[in-house]
Order: C-alpha cells, then sequence, then structure tokens
C-alpha cells in the first residue's frame, strides 16, 4: 500500500489510471474522427449548395437579360 501512495504522490500513473487513460484517448480519438467524418460531410454538401446557387444566379441573370431585351 506504501508503495501506491509514494506513486501517486508522485503523479506517476498507477496500472488503473493507465488503463482509464488509454480507454477515454481511444474514445476521444474516435469522437473527434467521427466529428471530423461529419464536418467533411457537411462541407461538401455545402460546397454542391453553393454551385446550385451559382447556376441559379446565373440562369436568372439570362432570364433578367432576355426580359431586358424584350422591353
Amino acid at each position: 500500500m506504501e508503495i501506491l501512495e509514494v506513486i501517486e504522490k508522485l503523479g506517476i500513473p498507477t496500472f488503473w489510471g493507465y488503463l482509464m487513460y488509454l480507454l477515454l484517448k481511444d474514445v476521444i480519438k474516435n469522437l473527434f474522427n467521427n466529428f471530423n467524418e461529419k464536418m467533411d460531410e457537411i462541407i461538401d454538401k455545402m460546397g454542391e449548395l453553393v454551385n446550385k446557387i451559382d447556376k441559379l444566379i446565373i440562369e436568372i441573370e439570362k432570364i433578367e437579360r432576355k426580359e431586358k431585351e424584350k422591353v
């Protein structure tokens, strides 16, 4: 028991502490990987949306030009 107290006082992780560290490290890593994947999907979808909006703007400008030519 004294050895564990010395180890804890020195700040050296115990076996259980180390296992918890490994577990949390993997959990956090997976969370960030999932977050990054979702953010990539969102960014891709936003890029597609911007392209569609650009195409719509071009079409609207064409229609406006045709209307001006008629007048």
